[in-house]
């Protein structure tokens, strides 16, 4: 699939891959439907679009690496996406395609964890709070992380977290080349490594999105991630606006903005 977008060896203009591992051989109809519409709104505002549908990534470390490196070798394409196949996006198309023009960088929406947190509903309960639609919104957390939430920082209009959830995460080509380039002055305990790739002969692939040990804790692929960035002084921005749900047993929709008052 890379390679419908790798007909010239010039990295394409206003361009992007939507990048989702698959565990098995099924997919939300919300997260397809958001994908139909992102691809229309592309077509109108003339951006490239592509998508990779990696089958079979059980071990989701592997899935995302191969994705990654796949997206180095096989394509021209300028930017990628990581898009759960749990995620409603459909309204929120219009985040990426900006995310395109304005040649970003490194940029992340969030949605909410896949279960409520009983604690915090209780006390509107007690306090005889009784709209659900404000009980379910303080019942939500979120696949990011802050040292202090009170202390968060704004920058073009977007919170600096410290870690965030790779669901929905835009990442650049030229992001990936800084790593690279950049790879060999990483300290060990962070785990960037090359390694041969598998389906392609003579090519080094890295370990982009691999867990990590920091501090005697383990770190799972995507907070290893952002910690990776951090190291090479790469802020951690996440549009708060955005609204992104999370579907389970039950579509949690999220907006982050909400859960920190911004």
């Amino acid at each position: 699939c890379f390679k419908i977008m790798a007909k010239t060896n010039e990295i394409i203009k206003d361009s992007v891959i939507v990048c989702t591992p698959f565990g098995n051989d099924t997919g939300h109809v919300k997260y397809f439907m958001s994908c139909m519409k992102l691809n229309e709104e592309c077509r109108k505002q003339d951006i490239k679009i592509n998508f990779v549908f990696k089958m079979g990534s059980s071990l989701i470390t592997h899935g995302r690496n191969d994705i990654v490196n796949d997206f180095l070798v096989n394509s021209n394409a300028e930017n990628m996406i990581f898009i759960d196949s749990d995620i409603n996006f459909m309204d929120s198309t219009q985040y990426i395609i900006d995310w395109v023009k304005n040649k970003e960088y490194f940029v992340s929406g969030t949605y909410p964890t896949k279960q409520f947190n009983y604690d915090k509903m209780q006390v509107l309960l007690d306090k005889g709070l009784k709209n659900f639609e404000d009980i379910e919104k303080a019942g939500l957390d979120y696949t990011c992380s802050v040292k202090d939430s009170s202390k968060i920082k704004v920058k073009n209009n977007r919170v600096l977290l410290d870690r965030v959830g790779t669901g929905f995460m835009f990442i650049s080509r030229k992001l990936l080349n800084d790593m690279i380039e950049n790879a060999d002055t990483f300290p060990d305990f962070y785990n960037f490594k090359k390694y041969n790739l598998k389906d392609h002969k003579n090519k080094i692939g890295y370990t982009f999105f691999d867990t990590m040990l920091l501090e005697n804790n383990q770190i799972g692929e995507d907070y290893a991630f952002c910690e990776r960035l951090k190291y090479m002084n790469v802020d951690i921005e996440v549009e708060p606006h955005i609204k992104l749900n999370h579907i389970g047993s039950h579509e949690f929709k999220g907006e982050l903005v909400k859960k920190f008052n911004l």
